[in-house]
């Protein structure tokens, strides 16, 4: 990833984690959240490897 992306996706998850602990959690944020987490266990796991 890109430091321009990367920090956008960090932006994007820490919004994301907001609003689920203000409980206007929807299926969808709760399904962005759990995507987006088992991107950064793949993305961790590919630099562990590296």
């Amino acid at each position: 990833m890109t430091g321009i992306n990367k920090s956008a996706w960090v932006y994007k998850r820490q919004k994301l984690e907001v609003l689920a602990k203000k409980r206007v959690t929807s299926i969808e944020v709760l399904q962005e959240l759990k995507f987006m987490k088992r991107i950064d266990a793949i993305e961790s796991k590919n630099k562990s490897t590296k």
